[in-house]
């Protein structure tokens, strides 16, 4: 097969709106509604293994994303905790050996995140510790449901989308 050469250049304004509201003194509620927009890029139109197909009629992909949480900041702790949901149109995915849009897709899930700063909780925060910089430990976790709503996968799993997933590290900051 002769290799493909395409361009594209493609214009789409995406609108967003998103809000907080005061709880207490740091402590938020905030929403957040936005559109997304996903051009087939060139990992989405490289066949992968023999005998694979790129579909020639690659639409975008259009998502809608709600999310609504609450995230705090005290002395030595912050927070964010949100729910959201996600549902695409015209996904990428894979029907047998062909690349192609496979439908509408719906994400929804759960996530939180919390970081400790090791040093404002041991010392309390003042100039001394300051010198210093930060030391953080952190964690997230996601939980996550995606199915296929529509299309000719209509019920599966989207690839690349867990149950849940659990990042934990530290942070030095020397320059806090």
């Amino acid at each position: 097969d002769p290799l493909r050469s395409e361009s594209r250049f493609d214009s789409v304004p995406l609108f967003g709106l998103g809000t907080t509201y005061e709880l207490a003194e740091k402590l938020d509620f905030y929403t957040n509604i936005s559109q997304g927009y996903k051009p087939a890029t060139y990992q989405d139109i490289i066949p992968l293994n023999t005998g694979d197909t790129i579909s020639s009629d690659l639409d975008p992909a259009k998502s809608i994303s709600y999310e609504a949480g609450i995230r705090s900041t005290r002395k030595w702790i912050t927070f964010d905790s949100s729910f959201f949901i996600t549902n695409y149109q015209d996904q990428f995915g894979r029907v047998e050996t062909e690349i192609r849009n496979v439908g509408r897709g719906r994400y929804y899930g759960f996530d939180v995140g919390v970081e400790v700063s090791v040093f404002d909780l041991a010392f309390g925060r003042d100039q001394n510790n300051k010198a210093y910089g930060d030391l953080s430990l952190y964690s997230n976790v996601s939980l996550l449901n995606a199915e296929f709503t529509a299309g000719p996968v209509e019920g599966k799993t989207p690839q690349y989308a867990p149950d849940y997933l659990l990042r934990t590290g530290l942070v030095y900051d020397y320059d806090r």
